[in-house]
């Protein structure tokens, strides 16, 4: 007879032959090597049938080869059928190269995920966060099959681009027979994503912008998120950098920078930066707004020469803010030392300007002209001074 090969996934196999003369043997060979010789004849003696049967299938079974061999004599060669075992195999290993390690925010990275043991290969696939992600490429590495092992190892590669929000997130690879269920396995990552900080400020406790003013202590909290932890925090006014100064007033701490006392010069501008190992992040500007009750602007004409008979224009001009102000005239006499507050009737006023039409009659209308200005700060302190002399 014949030998023929066949493939099968069995754990009971029968051979069944017709019977000879002389009765022929049925014997089962594995290999080689005899694993059953238990044959029977059916009732009208024409059959003969061996029944072979598999207690336990191994990975070792692979592709073995059992012979169901007959033979009834010593001279003609035995007649025999082969069959050769296939078997559906789990996958035996995933692993990701390179190993586990923190990995750089908006950096790509490949990933290589690999597994072996499968028959058929292993269907391999990418998991974040429990949604799967597609990878770059797959393939399979058929070398153990062609070499006589019938098994080929899988791999997939993954180019992945981690964001802030992967952090703490599972990255996994998992290796599946698909002919098999309940054959998974699974090796995951715990993202671990360094950053550069992220960094923003604000004003501290429950300040408001609105209420800030000239003499109030004002404090400005710095938030930081980043990973790995920052190794430096500064900060900055204008641009440039803000160093601690203790004796103006300007405490700089970790992460709050406190202006005791603040002043009208100390508007503007305001950042704090971080810096980790991944880079150096930079907060929002934060414009810091000073109320304050109004003064004299500088550069004004202070000294009008008018003659007798003469109307004319002072201009006060203010810085303040905010900057809508109420103003006050009062004129003070060189030659009598009196002092009289002008009607308002000759004023005109806008913002933080106001504008006083002044008629010099006699010689008592020469001295002082004094401007003051009130706004929802406070009044001004120290007036403004314009001379009015003969011309």
């Amino acid at each position: 007879m014949k030998t023929r090969s066949a493939w099968f996934v069995v754990k009971r196999v029968v051979c069944v032959l017709r019977a000879g003369k002389p009765r022929p043997a049925v014997t089962w060979w594995k290999d080689y090597a005899q694993l059953d010789e238990s044959y029977f004849f059916s009732p009208d003696g024409s059959l003969v049938k061996n029944k072979l049967e598999v207690a336990a299938i191994t990975r070792n079974d692979l592709l073995a080869t059992f012979t169901c061999q007959a033979a009834n004599n010593n001279i003609t060669i035995p007649a025999s059928v082969s069959i050769t075992l296939d078997l559906n195999l789990k996958p035996l290993d995933v692993t990701i190269q390179p190993p586990e390690r923190p990995l750089s925010a908006n950096k790509e990275v490949e990933l290589v995920c690999s597994s072996s043991g499968s028959r058929p290969p292993a269907t391999l696939t990418w998991w974040k966060g429990g949604q799967q992600i597609r990878p770059a490429r797959d393939s399979e590495d058929a070398s153990g099959a062609a070499a006589g092992g019938g098994l080929s190892a899988s791999t997939s590669v993954l180019l992945f681009t981690p964001t802030v929000d992967d952090n703490n997130r599972i990255l996994s690879c998992r290796a599946e027979n698909k002919a098999i269920p309940g054959s998974a396995l699974e090796e995951g990552w715990k993202l671990e994503v360094y950053y550069t900080p992220m960094v923003t400020l604000q004003l501290g406790g429950k300040l408001k912008d609105s209420e800030i003013q000239e003499g109030r202590d004002v404090y400005l909290d710095c938030k930081i998120v980043a990973n790995p932890y920052t190794t430096d925090v500064g900060w900055l006014f204008e641009g440039r950098e803000l160093p601690s100064n203790a004796s103006a007033g300007v405490i700089v701490s970790t992460q709050s920078l406190v202006l005791q006392r603040v002043q009208r010069a100390q508007r503007g501008r305001y950042a704090c930066a971080a810096t980790n190992k991944e880079g150096r992040g930079v907060s929002n500007d934060l414009y810091l707004r000073v109320k304050y009750a109004p003064v004299c602007r500088s550069h004004q004409k202070w000294v009008y020469g008018v003659s007798k008979q003469e109307t004319v224009s002072v201009r006060c001009e203010l810085d303040a803010d905010p900057a809508e102000a109420t103003f006050r005239w009062v004129f003070n006499s060189s030659t009598t030392g009196r002092r009289r507050d002008l009607s308002p009737q000759d004023v005109s006023s806008s913002g933080s300007r106001s504008t006083l039409s002044f008629a010099v009659r006699s010689d008592d209308d020469y001295g002082t002209l004094f401007c003051w200005g009130t706004n929802s700060v406070g009044i001004q302190r120290d007036p403004c001074a314009f001379s009015i002399v003969p011309a």
